[in-house]
């Protein structure tokens, strides 16, 4: 794991300002009058040793404690967990140093040292200290925690506003009604009956888009029978010309954003060529971990020639996909385009997994 400069010299800072803070409480009970230049020494040493093994002893835990409670999964828990176990290694820190200086270093009876010499006053005033730093230290934490928490809410509010937009934009868009329209018309004339099913199709359509406009996340089985009945129209358009696979897990403890696989469907179908010729193929199924959405790469001359303009973005669903994901799930969004990574094997195959997210 690599240790950044900042890290370290933020390390240095903490030991230094605790070895003072030792320091100076050795001074305040010692009788200055007395103190020689080894006596001043040693109880820097001291302080050194005390601090350093205390900042240690109590950061250690804390990398094995983030792997069991998050802060953002179960503050309180976390907060309690970290307190009590702050507190255990604390104490026996605190013996464990002493008995090396005064009973070994020293080389004094350590019992004596504790109960007839003032010993215990001293951890008590260790652990007082100790405690203090503690929750000077949490303090500092919790605030940093609570900011970072309420910027990322910030940008995953403005995220989420912006991908419903695009969301929106796409199913609502005069393109999409056209077609629909425009298809359906088509049908009325050569199969009544389809015709039917696809005006049913179109409405729950519309209706989910509008429904989960203030949801995060939906059940799999959902997001799929809203998934097939986008396929259905998109099918009904392009004939056997386009081929939709969808072969995934309905597991009700399974979630995903809405609209997302949707959204990837969307994506291949705009930006790759569809005819009789050259027939897309779109696979959607899923592994342990991902949802994968793959097709064959045709890009459309058009997007090739728009490609290098940077005031045009043709993959904003995509993005946004991408920062959804990063505030809410721990896996990261996998795209495999073989033109960007210049892979010259045939057939091409547009790839991208978006993580499973469990209830």
């Amino acid at each position: 794991m690599k240790i950044s400069k900042k890290t370290v010299f933020k390390h240095i800072r903490i030991i230094i300002i605790v070895t003072l803070i030792g320091f100076g409480f050795s001074l305040i009970f010692s009788n200055l009058s007395n103190l020689t230049y080894d006596a001043l020494a040693d109880n820097l040493l001291y302080s050194f040793i005390i601090g350093f093994s205390l900042l240690e002893a109590n950061t250690l835990p804390e990398l094995f404690i983030d792997r069991i409670v998050k802060w953002e999964d179960n503050p309180k828990k976390r907060i309690m967990v970290h307190i009590i176990i702050m507190l255990v290694f604390s104490s026996i820190t605190i013996v464990g140093v002493n008995y090396l200086w005064f009973g070994i270093y020293e080389g004094n009876n350590f019992y004596n040292f504790i109960f007839k010499r003032g010993g215990f006053w001293i951890f008590v005033i260790q652990m007082m200290v100790t405690l203090i730093i503690i929750f000077a230290l949490y303090s500092i934490e919790f605030f940093k925690q609570w900011r970072v928490s309420v910027t990322n809410e910030e940008i995953l509010k403005r995220e989420k506003l912006s991908f419903e937009y695009e969301s929106l934009k796409n199913q609502v868009n005069p393109h999409f009604l056209f077609n629909s329209l425009n298809t359906l018309s088509s049908l009325v004339y050569v199969d009544q009956d389809k015709a039917v099913k696809f005006i049913k199709q179109l409405s729950e359509v519309y209706r989910y888009v509008l429904e989960i406009k203030d949801i995060e996340l939906v059940p799999i089985e959902t997001e799929i029978e809203f998934v097939e009945s986008y396929c259905f129209l998109q099918k009904i358009r392009f004939s056997e010309n386009l081929k939709i696979n969808i072969n995934l897990n309905k597991s009700k403890n399974i979630m995903v954003i809405p609209l997302s696989i949707q959204l990837l469907i969307e994506n291949a179908i705009k930006h790759n060529v569809i005819t009789k010729e050259k027939p897309l193929t779109i696979d959607v199924f899923n592994d342990e971990k991902y949802i994968v959405v793959k097709n064959n790469l045709q890009i459309k001359k058009t997007i090739k020639e728009h490609r290098d303009d940077k005031n045009r973005n043709s993959h904003v669903g995509l993005e946004n996909i991408k920062l959804r994901y990063k505030y809410l799930s721990k896996e990261e969004v996998i795209i495999k385009n073989p033109e960007t990574e210049n892979i010259e094997s045939e057939p091409k195959e547009f790839i991208v997994k978006i993580p499973l997210i469990k209830k």
